[in-house]
C-alpha cells in the first residue's frame, strides 16, 4: 500500500476522534483485510498517528495561550456578585466559600501574587476569612477600643479614625474620599497611629515617604487598597511635583494621570490614583490644595502607662480579627451605598461647604441609622467650632477678628490702613503694612471698593455674602445680629450710601460724585482725582527731609493705598497744574 493511502486512512480516523495508534491500526485492518500485516506497514501507521497527535497538541496549547489569565485582588462579576482576595492566594465570595479561580464571561481571574505577600515581610495586608461583627455600631465601637488601646489621642481624632476605617472598605462605591494625616514632631506617636489605624483599613499598602511615584502607581493599580505613607514630608527633588500630583488627584474618582510610555513614547499610559491614604508628616504641606484634602490631627506625646512601647504579638492577632470583620462588612454594605443618594443627606446649615464635602462620605455609612446620624451631626457641629477656633488664631484669623470688632463698633469705613492701626493699638511692637493686609483680604476673597467717607477716601471693604461667609469661617461664636445687619447692607460699600457722601446732601444727587462705583480710571486732567490732596500733603512732608523725593519713597509713604498707576496719574496732573516739579526722572518737588 502506498504511503499516501496509509496517511489518508489515518487522517480519516483522526477526524472521527480516534487517536490511539493500536486502535487505529486494528480499525484499518478490519476495513482493509487485504493489507499486508507486517512490521513495515505497522511502523508507517504508527508514525502518521504520532505526527497527527503532535499537531493536535500544538493546537490545544495555542488555544490555552489565547485564554488570558487576569491577576486581580477583587472581582465584580455583576448582579451583586463580588469576590475578594484573601490570604492563601484564594478568592472568597459572599457565602464565605473559597475559590482558586473565578471565570466571568469567559474571562479567567486568578489572585494576585508577588513579593509583597511574603509571610513575615508583608507589604500588603489581607484578611483571612469572614468573622461576625454584629452591627455597624458594634463594629465601630470595636475599632475605637482597638485604636484607644494602642494609641493615645483626643476624642475627635479617635472618632474620625474609627469612622474612616470602615469607609476605606467601601471607598470604591464613593466618588471622593479625603485623607487622614497625623502631624507632629518625632517621638509624638505618628507611626503608632499609622499602625493602629492603617493596618485595619482596606488592603493596607505599607509604604514610606521614600517610595517613588512609579512604585506607588503600580501598587495602587495592582491592589487598589489604602496607601500608608509614613514620614511623608516631600523633599525638594524631581519627584516632588509628581508626588504632589499623585496625592492631589487621588482624592476623587476618574482624575486620571496619563503619560508617555518610556519604552514606546507613542503609547499613552493611563493611571487612576483614587484610593484612601493615611499620611504622617512633621510639617504642613506647602501645597494648599493637598493640605485641604487632609483631615489632620496634631500628634502629642502620651502620658499613659497602659500603652505598650513595643507592639506585642496580640496586637497583630487583634488587627487580623478586625480585618476579618471588616471584610464581612464590605460584602454586606458594598451594594447598599449609592453615591447619588449621598447628596441628599442633610448635615445642617452651620457646617461649611468644604467640611460637608469631606464628611458626606462618612455620613453615607449611617444614612439608614437615624440615631447614629444624629450623633454624627452633633459631633460635626462641635468639630466645626474647633476648626473655627484654630483658624481664628492664624494671621488671617487675626485680620478677620479685627474686621469683626470694627463692624461691632459700627465702623462702616474699614480700610487696610485702619486695620493696621487697630492691630498696632493692640500690639505696638507688631510690625505690619497695609499692603500686606490688603493682600490677605484679597486672598480671602473679600472685596474692596474705592469710595469717600466724609473727607476721607480709600479702598473700603464691601459688605456682601463673601464677607459673611469669611466671618463665619474665622470668628468663633459670631453674633447672629451682626450677620443679619450685614445681609441688609449686602453689595453696598460698607453701609448706607448717605454716610459717605460727605456733604449730607441728597443721596441720589451725590452718589455719582461721592463714590466711583465702576472700574473705569479717572481722567488724568480731572481735579477730582482720588487721593490728590493726600498725595500732595505726603510729598510736602517728605520734601522736608528728602528733596527731590524719589517716586518709590512717596509710594511707600502712602502705604500702597494708592496704586502705582493712580499715583503716576496724580503726579502728572499736579505737574500740569504747576503744584509739583520733576527736576529729574521720577524725582519730585512741591512748588
Amino acid at each position: 500500500m502506498k504511503i499516501s493511502e496509509i496517511k489518508k486512512l489515518v487522517n480519516e480516523r483522526f477526524d472521527v476522534g480516534m487517536n490511539d495508534p493500536v486502535n487505529i491500526y486494528k480499525d484499518i485492518l478490519i476495513e482493509h483485510p487485504k493489507i499486508e500485516r507486517n512490521d513495515k506497514v505497522m511502523s508507517k501507521i504508527l508514525n502518521f498517528v504520532k505526527i497527527q497527535n503532535e499537531k493536535k497538541d500544538k493546537k490545544q496549547n495555542k488555544r490555552k495561550e489565547k485564554v488570558m489569565i487576569n491577576r486581580v485582588s477583587f472581582v465584580d462579576a455583576g448582579d451583586g456578585e463580588i469576590y475578594e482576595q484573601v490570604r492563601g492566594l484564594q478568592f472568597i465570595d459572599i457565602n464565605g466559600d473559597m475559590f482558586d479561580e473565578i471565570v466571568v464571561h469567559e474571562e479567567i481571574y486568578h489572585p494576585n501574587t508577588g513579593e509583597e505577600l511574603k509571610e513575615g515581610k508583608e507589604v500588603v495586608l489581607l484578611s483571612e476569612k469572614f468573622e461576625d461583627y454584629g452591627d455597624i455600631t458594634t463594629l465601630i465601637e470595636d475599632i475605637k477600643t482597638f485604636i484607644n488601646k494602642y494609641y493615645d489621642c483626643d476624642n475627635a481624632t479617635l472618632v474620625f479614625s474609627s469612622w474612616y476605617v470602615p469607609l476605606t472598605w467601601v471607598f470604591d462605591r464613593l466618588n471622593t474620599i479625603n485623607y487622614l494625616r497625623s502631624l507632629g514632631d518625632h517621638g509624638t506617636g505618628k507611626s503608632r497611629w499609622m499602625d493602629a489605624v492603617g493596618r485595619i483599613c482596606y488592603k493596607p499598602i505599607i509604604g514610606s515617604g521614600a517610595g517613588t511615584v512609579a512604585s506607588l502607581k503600580r501598587m495602587v493599580k495592582k491592589w487598589g487598597g489604602t496607601v500608608l505613607t509614613d514620614e511623608g514630608d516631600f523633599k525638594d527633588d524631581d519627584e516632588k511635583s509628581a508626588l504632589v500630583k499623585f496625592y492631589n488627584l487621588g482624592f476623587e474618582k476618574n482624575r486620571t494621570i496619563y503619560q508617555c510610555d518610556k519604552i514606546n513614547p507613542d503609547k499613552i499610559v493611563f493611571f487612576d490614583p483614587y484610593c484612601p491614604k493615611l499620611i504622617t508628616t512633621r510639617k504642613p504641606f506647602k501645597d494648599q490644595a493637598l493640605e485641604s484634602r487632609c483631615l489632620t490631627h496634631i500628634a502629642k506625646m502620651t502620658t499613659r502607662k497602659d500603652i505598650p512601647i513595643l507592639l506585642p504579638k496580640k496586637f497583630f492577632e487583634e488587627q487580623m480579627v478586625l480585618r476579618n470583620k471588616l471584610l464581612k462588612f464590605r460584602f454586606d454594605y458594598y451594594h447598599k451605598i449609592d453615591s447619588d443618594k449621598i447628596l441628599d443627606i442633610d448635615l445642617g446649615e452651620n457646617i461649611e461647604p468644604r467640611l460637608k464635602q469631606a464628611m458626606l462620605s462618612y455620613a453615607s455609612l449611617f444614612a439608614n441609622f437615624p440615631e447614629i446620624l444624629k450623633e454624627f451631626k452633633e459631633f460635626l457641629e462641635e468639630y466645626q467650632k474647633e476648626l473655627t477656633e484654630t483658624r481664628s488664631m492664624s494671621f488671617d484669623g487675626t485680620i478677620i477678628k479685627v474686621v469683626y470688632e470694627m463692624i461691632k463698633n459700627n465702623d462702616e469705613f474699614i480700610t487696610s490702613g485702619k486695620i493696621v492701626e487697630y492691630i498696632k493699638n493692640l500690639s505696638p511692637d507688631f510690625k505690619i503694612r497695609s499692603c500686606t493686609i490688603g493682600g490677605h483680604l484679597k486672598t480671602l476673597g473679600i472685596k474692596t471698593k474705592d469710595r469717600r467717607f466724609g473727607s476721607k477716601r480709600g479702598n473700603a471693604i464691601v459688605f456682601n455674602e463673601t464677607l459673611r461667609m469669611v466671618l463665619k469661617k474665622y470668628v468663633p461664636n459670631i453674633e447672629k445680629e451682626i450677620l443679619e445687619s450685614l445681609e441688609k447692607m449686602e453689595n453696598l460699600p460698607c453701609g448706607p450710601l448717605k454716610k459717605f457722601t460727605g456733604d449730607g446732601g441728597d443721596d441720589n444727587n451725590n452718589k455719582n460724585t461721592a463714590v466711583r462705583m465702576d472700574n473705569s480710571p479717572a481722567s488724568p486732567s480731572s481735579p477730582q482725582l482720588p487721593f490728590t490732596e493726600f498725595a500732595l500733603k505726603e510729598l510736602k512732608t517728605l520734601n522736608e527731609h528728602i528733596k527731590p523725593c524719589p517716586f518709590n519713597d512717596l509710594y511707600n509713604e502712602v502705604d500702597h493705598e494708592i496704586s502705582k498707576e493712580e499715583l503716576i496719574k496724580i503726579l502728572n496732573y499736579l505737574k500740569k497744574e504747576g503744584s509739583v516739579f520733576e527736576p529729574k526722572q521720577r524725582m519730585y518737588v512741591v512748588a
